[in-house]
């Protein structure tokens, strides 16, 4: 059991499961500062995609603040602006990031056409520079607040769970969304994002030891759609009524469930960083009362997991 410099002790160990979402993961940041500030101990993190960055940046240096902090200082930077992710253009009077013009390109077709004569529209190198931007070089097992990250293996056709071994590999690996980055090689695997699979990976928490599982879902709702232009539109539309519906039943495994309203912000929009991190913020404040009562209770048996296998414990939050 961990006490939390407030003085709230839980007879629970609470696993935190941050799902992908792009940049709506910056969401998760403003979740981990209430936690921080009222005092739950958090005893480990599962994460995938842009959850996966968020939980192994708190869990090599366990302080919201801080880790806040450096991503807004990175966000702002020449190196970040370097990428062009942060490149906006008014198209009808709303700002689209330059990543939501690619989105917006593949359904005209035209980026299309790159992916039959390549893996990928961008390298990789990409991703290497913001996970080396945010988190230290260092092995899994370093993290001071035990730590799983998922991603999808396109040879054996299943969702891994990393646990050990280089983090930013890792890092990367969870975060290449198929088409957009290639996929990373790992051992014997050929690793990309899982979110199309598996965004809010509670049942691989619930298989790894979590006693109380809290997911934080950053998927929008489903939309109704009438009028389909194309192909690919039908293609597209299909795809994401099977990874809402996948991602639907997997967090039905959670024992709570926040939701940050991110729902108007585009995945690849990091003009909202403000917004995203105080969304995250009042969707925790919103669920901490219930969070509360359900950490108080008394504990079912966990599932033997990754949980037992280690022997640290979370230190208490900054």
């Amino acid at each position: 059991m961990t006490s939390s410099p407030a003085g709230f002790d839980s007879p629970r160990r609470l696993c935190l499961v941050l799902g992908g979402g792009g940049a709506r993961g910056l969401a998760h940041l403003g979740v981990l500062k209430v936690f921080q500030r009222e005092g739950l101990p958090i005893h480990s993190l599962v994460g995938t995609s842009a959850g996966s960055i968020a939980a192994a940046m708190y869990s090599m240096l366990p302080d919201a603040n801080e880790i806040t902090q450096r991503v807004l200082d990175y966000l702002d930077s020449p190196e970040f602006r370097k990428l062009g992710l942060s490149s906006l253009h008014q198209q009808n009077g709303r700002k689209l990031s330059f990543f939501e013009q690619i989105y917006l390109g593949l359904k005209k077709r035209w980026a299309l056409k790159y992916l039959f004569t390549r893996e990928a529209i961008f390298r990789n190198d990409l991703l290497d520079r913001i996970v080396s931007a945010l988190v230290p070089d260092a092995m899994i097992e370093d993290a001071q607040v035990p730590l799983a990250i998922t991603a999808l293996d396109l040879i054996h056709g299943e969702e891994v769970v990393i646990e050990t071994g280089d983090l930013h590999s890792a890092l990367v690996a969870s975060s290449s969304i198929p088409g957009y980055f290639h996929p990373v090689p790992r051992e014997d695997r050929l690793l990309v994002d899982a979110g199309i699979i598996n965004s809010v990976p509670v049942k691989v928490a619930r298989r790894l030891g979590g006693d109380f599982i809290l997911a934080v879902n950053l998927n929008p709702a489903l939309q109704p759609m009438d009028q389909f232009s194309s192909g690919i539109e039908i293609i597209f539309r299909a795809e994401e009524i099977g990874t809402r519906h996948i991602s639907e039943i997997n967090q039905a495994e959670a024992d709570y469930s926040i939701h940050p309203d991110v729902s108007q912000i585009f995945w690849f929009d990091f003009s909202c960083v403000p917004e995203l991190i105080a969304e995250g913020e009042r969707a925790a404040e919103a669920a901490l009362p219930e969070i509360r009562r359900a950490l108080a209770a008394p504990s079912t048996s966990p599932t033997p997991g990754f949980l037992d296998r280690l022997s640290w414990d979370a230190p208490p939050s900054q």
